[in-house]
């Protein structure tokens, strides 16, 4: 949105009008700019991990993130379906039913009498297989984990978003606020010259449109403001936030790629859950191999016929022949697949972390030098005291400080996005 370039007209009435004025705000943004600055200039690169988890303090979004997670209505489902999903995953880990036999048969004639039969028996697996079912149920476990940490950092992610918006927008809405204010004194002062016959009908109009123009800014400012909050609350379960900060917080990125790209692969939830599913398709190997094996059951049987009576252990063993075949082939052809397709996302994953690294690092150094050169180069309190000695056309004063509030505007737009970009980076080892 180009409201500072829009409303260039109106800020360049107040500052004929209110040079007092301009000067303080020029002022207070200039100290904020190098209280900015001076965030970057003091850090000393130390454990690449710690630096990536800034406090409520340095970082106005980490306290909203922190209450989101606690109340996202999506987190506490996916918290639930996690432990219904684990408690699947040891299902299927235990022995077969045993089973339990009984028969009662009548002779023909009457006179042979009955006979009565009584079994139990219990079919197992070879004894390897029960451990590596474990070991699988305990890993997919992991990988739940994993989905989770994914999820919450998705959620994370997308909060941190809307909440660098709302500190634009508040930003924005603060500069707008003052251009209104002033403005409107100057529409007044303007009616009253108007009045007295000191300025022309044409200059009392260019004022009120201006002043009618940021009153339409600063109720879209609000409009926005307002959806944002929403969003937010969307994000805290409902739960409404009023979130006024107007500061972004210090982001502290990293010079060296590769010291904190070890960091960020140990932590990655996509990477961490392929590494367990290569571990997974190893042990299904070694499971399917297992079940190959003969399964043995055993048990104990009875029967009582008239005047007689046979009881003892019966002992029965499968013969692997064609259930299990190609099983082991196809386990071996997935290990091999989930290999492939980690090794594939570790190089996406680096470079897709490679290109952010840069272009983060790239916005810092612009807003910096951006801050640096704005600070420099301010000449709206030398256009004024020219335009009070006649060497500008009031015309030419508008177009002179025109390019001013633009840059204005573009650096807060390059703030949120360098913090943006800055965030989506953090995450990766969060």
């Amino acid at each position: 949105m180009k409201f500072l370039t829009t409303t260039v007209i109106t800020l360049a009435i107040v500052a004929f009008a209110s040079p007092a004025n301009l000067s303080a705000r020029t002022s207070n943004h200039n100290e904020g700019l190098t209280s900015y600055t001076e965030g970057f200039a003091g850090y000393t690169e130390g454990s690449v991990r710690g630096m990536f988890h800034p406090s409520a303090e340095t970082d106005p979004a980490e306290k909203i993130l922190q209450e989101v997670e606690k109340n996202n209505t999506t987190l506490s489902a996916l918290r639930k379906e996690a432990l219904a999903r684990k408690l699947g995953n040891r299902t299927d880990i235990y022995p077969s039913n045993p089973e339990v036999e009984f028969g009662y048969l009548w002779g023909s004639p009457s006179s042979m009498g009955t006979r009565q039969d009584f079994g139990v028996s219990q079919t197992l697996d070879f004894p390897l297989a029960y451990g590596y079912k474990k070991k699988i149920a305990d890993l997919r476990d992991n990988q739940i984990d994993l989905e989770y940490q994914k999820s919450l950092r998705d959620i994370r992610y997308e909060t941190s978003m809307v909440i660098y918006d709302l500190i634009y927008t508040n930003a924005l809405t603060i500069e707008i606020e003052k251009q209104y204010s002033n403005a409107k004194a100057i529409a007044d002062a303007f009616k009253k010259r108007f009045d007295a016959g000191d300025v022309s009908r044409l200059e009392l109009n260019k004022a009120e449109i201006n002043l009618y123009h940021v009153t339409k800014v600063l109720e879209h400012l609000n409009i926005d403001r307002e959806y944002l909050l929403n969003q937010l609350s969307g994000l805290n379960g409902g739960v409404r936030i009023d979130f006024e900060s107007s500061t972004f917080g210090s982001q502290l990125i990293p010079s060296s790629f590769e010291n904190w790209y070890a960091d960020a692969e140990k932590e990655s939830p996509v990477l961490g859950w392929l590494r367990q599913n290569i571990e997974i398709s190893q042990k299904e190997i070694s499971l399917t191999k297992a079940l190959a094996l003969p399964q043995i059951t055993t048990g104990y049987m009875s029967e009582k016929v008239v005047g007689e009576k046979f009881q003892g252990v019966t002992f029965g063993i499968t013969v692997p022949l064609w259930e299990n075949k190609n099983k082991i082939k196809q386990a071996k052809a997935a290990a091999e697949a989930a290999e492939s397709l980690a090794a594939d996302e570790k190089v996406r994953f680096y470079t897709s972390l490679k290109a952010l690294h840069s272009k983060t690092i790239g916005l810092q150094n612009s807003v910096n030098d951006f801050q640096e050169k704005i600070l420099t180069f301010n000449n709206v309190e030398m256009l004024r005291k020219a335009l009070d000695l006649g060497e500008l056309s009031i015309i030419d004063y508008f177009h002179e400080v025109e390019f001013y509030y633009e840059s204005i505007e573009h650096l807060l737009d390059l703030e949120r996005e360098f913090n943006k970009t800055a965030a989506q980076l953090r995450l990766q080892i969060m």
